[in-house]
């Protein structure tokens, strides 16, 4: 084995939010911003769940606006957003 080899290990969380059987209440109005600050929770849950001060953020598709919208309010949270399948026409985002 060589000496001179040093390797490292990276916790990598991968989280899949599936909304279609989220509860919402009747009377609760959905915005991007309820989405943006439900991401920010789950960010901090899980910086403290794995003891790491940032993360790397990958948005797809749908959740590239939301990624955008995270990094751009909490960006000292992340090292990087990686945006893939990104939204390019949002007539109201």
């Amino acid at each position: 084995m060589d000496k001179g080899l040093v390797v490292s290990t990276t916790i990598i969380a991968i989280v899949v939010l599936i909304l279609t059987n989220y509860k919402f209440k009747t009377n609760e109005a959905i915005c991007i911003d309820t989405f943006v600050e439900d991401a920010f929770e789950l960010a901090k849950i899980l910086l403290r769940r794995f003891k790491q001060n940032k993360l790397y953020l990958i948005g797809h598709s749908w959740g590239s606006v939301i990624g955008l919208k995270l990094i751009e309010k909490h960006y000292e949270l992340f090292h990087t957003y990686i945006g893939c399948g990104q939204v390019v026409y949002g007539k109201n985002l």
